[in-house]
């Protein structure tokens, strides 16, 4: 799904947002001229590998998310702060982004998870 920047109006809008990994259900609304927030909640189920062994699992993943958009370039370092530059909106890929945020964190299978005699090297 994707929405003009310059179309977004500034009261909240619903918005639904399904595909086959994902749901959103939440609202868009603008802010100011060139800022955005996009608030909901997200659920998704998604692949992951366990960092100890290695075994792949899902996990339901159920979020609250509040993004800032932007249509012009950011100087200050802020994760919540999303550059649109081209213009448009692209929700699937934003949404897809904070997933996959979470496969850069430490991820430990239940099995592994409940594993007590783990043996640690120094």
């Amino acid at each position: 799904m994707q929405i003009p920047f310059r179309k977004v109006l500034t009261y909240k809008n619903d918005i639904d947002y399904d595909d086959e990994t994902l749901s959103f259900k939440g609202s868009i609304e603008k802010t100011d001229t060139h800022e955005v927030n996009l608030e909901g909640t997200l659920r998704a189920k998604p692949a992951l590998l366990c960092n100890r062994c290695g075994a792949g699992y899902e996990v339901d993943f159920e979020e609250k998310i509040r993004l800032n958009l932007t249509d012009k370039p950011v100087s200050v370092d802020d994760l919540d702060t999303i550059e649109c530059l081209e213009g448009t909106i692209d929700i699937g890929a934003i949404l897809h982004s904070e997933v996959e945020a979470l496969n850069s964190d430490y991820n430990y299978c239940p099995e592994c998870q409940n594993d007590e005699e783990f043996e640690v090297e120094l």
